[in-house]
């Protein structure tokens, strides 16, 4: 009998060890997390939405980021709640990097020295500036280094310094990014009832390669019903089709790419709206969405 409880209490030990370590998180399959340094089992993944761009002073550009350590060995020991601060500081016509030791000493990053002198870091460094600034800063490594930068960065948020072209869809793997264009939204009608606004969205190839050259350019109007919450979407090409409807209602609800019904018109409507007013038609989406 007592054979048995052991065997039983022992099967439950298991049980909960697997599920425990089954329930560990696993960085990797975090979208905001980079991995940038590793040494000895401990990994440093920085977080891309900590990035922040310095001003240049004294010839250097400063990029400042957030990261955690994760233990390889051991991930339960991993603080996923303690965030360490580090910045690079980059020389960008010597094509030299600097970064801050834990004194806030600025020490030169040798990418052919020695892990012991700092220069593991040269990667990361690489890493940084380009999550960053989409741009490669040595641009010493190999093709797919890039390549599975440019797959975590992303499209950037803005297409220009002035962020007149702003991301409302980021293709991924296919590399195009998709920018409305804020100046040249345009309200043709306003009254008690609602407005109709015309705006232009751009599609910008390997946008996140660095890539800012305009491919193509679509006007899109879109007429707005208060009271009813509901947007209609012009369409310029009814008039080829006998029995087509000139405006379509948009709905916001279809949010899946891959759901044959899907359009971008929603967001598209939702920021149009947004940057001409100031607040919410819709309101269904997050606040880093209006916040852009």
């Amino acid at each position: 009998m007592l054979r048995k409880i052991f065997s039983i209490v022992l099967l439950l030990s298991i049980t909960i060890c697997a599920a425990t370590v089954s329930a560990v998180k696993d960085p990797a399959n975090d979208s905001n997390l980079v991995k940038f340094y590793q040494h000895q089992g401990l990994e440093n993944y920085l977080l891309k939405d900590s990035l922040r761009v310095g001003e240049r002073k004294f010839q250097l550009r400063l990029i400042s980021f957030e990261y955690i350590v994760y233990d390889s060995i051991q991930p339960s020991n991993t603080r996923w709640d303690k965030k360490e601060n580090m910045a690079f500081a980059y020389d960008e016509s010597a094509r030299k990097v600097y970064f801050f030791d834990q004194n806030g000493g600025l020490l030169f990053l040798d990418p052919n020295g020695t892990i012991a002198e700092g220069s593991g870091y040269a990667p990361g460094a690489e890493m940084v500036y380009y999550l960053a600034t989409r741009q490669k800063f040595y641009g010493t490594y190999d093709y797919n280094f890039y390549m599975t930068l440019a797959l975590k960065a992303g499209c950037p948020k803005y297409l220009d310094a002035d962020k007149n072209y702003i991301l409302y869809a980021d293709l991924g793997i296919q590399g195009a990014g998709l920018y409305i264009d804020r100046k040249s939204i345009n309200v043709i009608q306003e009254d008690d009832g609602g407005c109709i606004i015309s705006v232009d969205e751009v599609q910008v190839p390997d946008a996140n390669m660095g890539k800012t050259e305009i491919a193509n350019r679509f006007n899109h109007t879109y007429s707005y019903v208060y009271g009813k919450n509901v947007v209609m979407r012009f369409d310029a090409e009814a008039e080829k089709v006998r029995g087509r409807d000139r405006w379509v209602k948009v709905d916001p609800n279809i949010t899946n790419p891959e759901d044959e019904k899907f359009t971008y018109d929603a967001t598209i409507a939702e920021m149009t709206y947004y940057l001409v007013y100031g607040k919410k038609f819709f309101g269904t989406f997050d606040n880093d969405f209006y916040v852009r």
